[in-house]
């Protein structure tokens, strides 16, 4: 039976509306065309023959000819005009430059230092700018319009590159905030160890589930937003294992689904589950912020609700209650990136019973929301205990003098990371490094190369962090046996062309507590 016009016309929309928010905007033709008109415009704009006058060559035919200044009919030859788009051109991209880098890395009103990479965008943009209103200045007639519409083709272009680089949002759909993965109706239930898994011929896909799920707030009321989980090959088949836990958290701005879409997660938790038999941590995405551009701090606090105690108690009563995990907490991880890997550091000292391995993508010294003052009256209601009960040098100082740091071998692991290009990082995690090695943590400390305070760090360091928590919470191990005892040895740094040893870090290495 032939489909009615009007369903025909509905069906072709939602196939459009899905195209369009499925288009990258991180590269592609998008970028190209933007490129390409954004490239057309200046050409348009280039002197290349005589005719262009300045704006004061307009002259009124009903005004006599001798009233006309000799200035005002004087026509600016191409050459001249050239050189006043070339100079303002420059002018305006040095000024756009020493703006970036003095918000960025002077007076760090971002948090964060934005790195080379954005600058230069930011440089260029504002180059393309002033070369646009010099030639306001310039031309005339339809020129003139041009010039108009080349002022916000050069600032997409440019907050197209700089979203290139951070590699926060690949698609309109993660721009616009749309759910990216189905809802999930119902998981698997462990109904077999990791060892039985591996000795039964069960069949499992080839990669891992994706789902959008909402985690009740019962404890904390915090308003949180969908989170996403990742269930590993082995537990979608007939023998469930119970699997080790990993808890990722985005920045801010960002949403729960930002470590799948931007960071990759899924894919990286695939490609090491293709060489593992199929297992790999089942990772939990929840939200920490409750809004794109709020900043919980990852505590209880007055403004934002009880973010720390919905990710604490909730999340994990849910993830124990509803995944196919095992509750052995030795075999928990969380980690982060920015805001998240602040948290990492936050909650992961602070709560050592729940979290044995973290890792840290370019987090900061302290919780970061304006001035310390401001944070301790508006958050924690002038309470300045509470506030610097979550400073990660606490929260490590703390931790030293538990249970936990009283045994020879250390019970905790951390991975400190940040990218070549984002020195403020790479001082934090320095000092991090220092303070968790002091407590007594096994700790490594890596450089991203080539990459900043983006998520493209992130991915590559996922990929070591993955296997490195693989190692640590026993299925590298596990698979070890299933290959009949053949060694499968701990990760190394150098095998990741992409990584080397963060510096100045490496005098926190202690050989003698390194796990395994």
């Amino acid at each position: 039976m032939n489909a009615s016009p009007v369903y025909q016309i509905y069906q072709w929309l939602s196939d459009m509306n899905t195209w369009w928010l499925n288009t990258h905007i991180d590269g592609g033709w998008v970028m190209w065309g933007s490129m390409g008109i954004v490239a057309v415009l200046v050409l348009s704009l280039l002197p290349l023959r005589m005719g262009v006058y300045r704006p004061s060559a307009r002259v009124s035919r009903s005004v006599p000819l001798r009233s006309v200044s000799p200035t005002a009919s004087r026509s600016v030859s191409p050459y001249h005009a050239f050189l006043r788009q070339f100079f303002w051109t420059i002018v305006a991209g040095a000024v756009g430059w020493a703006i970036a880098w003095l918000l960025s890395d002077v007076i760090v009103a971002f948090g964060v230092s934005l790195g080379r990479k954005i600058t230069l965008r930011v440089a260029l943009g504002s180059a393309l700018i002033g070369f646009a209103l010099v030639s306001v200045r310039i031309h005339r007639s339809w020129r003139r319009v041009l010039a108009v519409l080349l002022v916000p083709a050069a600032i997409l272009l440019s907050a197209l590159q700089i979203n290139a680089v951070y590699g926060q949002y690949p698609t309109v759909r993660t721009l616009l905030g749309v759910e990216h993965f189905e809802r999930a109706s119902s998981f698997p239930v462990v109904n077999s160890s990791i060892t039985d898994y591996l000795s039964s011929s069960s069949s499992v896909p080839s990669r891992g589930r994706i789902n959008s799920v909402d985690i009740p707030a019962t404890t904390s009321h915090f308003r949180a937003r969908t989170a996403v989980v990742y269930l590993p090959p082995a537990v979608l088949g007939k023998k469930v294992p119970d699997m080790p836990v990993l808890l990722v958290l985005s920045g801010q701005p960002g949403n729960p689904d930002t470590f799948f879409t931007a960071g990759q997660i899924g894919a990286l938790a695939d490609a090491y589950a293709k060489t593992h038999h199929g297992l790999a941590p089942v990772i939990v995405s929840p939200d920490q912020l409750g809004a794109r551009f709020h900043n919980t701090l990852c505590a209880n606090t007055r403004p934002y609700g009880n973010a720390e105690t919905y990710l604490t108690q909730d999340v994990i009563r849910w993830i124990e209650s509803t995944l196919p995990v095992t509750k052995d907490h030795t075999k928990w991880g969380l980690a982060g990136f920015s805001q998240g890997g602040t948290c990492s550091v936050q909650l992961g000292p602070t709560y050592p019973q729940l979290f044995s391995h973290i890792i840290d993508v370019s987090g900061e010294l302290s919780p970061n929301a304006g001035s310390e003052s401001t944070m301790i009256q508006d958050y924690f209601g002038g309470d300045k205990a509470v506030y610097e009960a979550h400073i990660p040098q606490n929260a490590f100082a703390k931790y030293a003098s538990s249970s936990f740091a009283s045994t020879e071998i250390p019970q905790h692991t951390i991975i400190l990371a940040a990218g070549e290009l984002d020195p403020l990082a790479q001082r934090n995690e320095v000092a991090i490094s220092r303070f968790a090695a002091k407590a007594g943590w096994s700790v490594s400390s890596v450089l991203a190369k080539k990459s900043g305070h983006d998520w493209q760090t992130v991915r590559a360091v996922m990929r070591y962090g993955l296997d490195i928590f693989g190692y640590e919470t026993g299925l590298s191990s596990s698979v070890e046996a299933k290959l009949g005892g053949q060694i499968l040895n701990k990760p190394k740094l150098s095998d990741y062309p992409d990584l080397q040893p963060l510096p100045e870090a490496a005098q926190t290495q202690n050989p003698q507590k390194e796990v395994r």
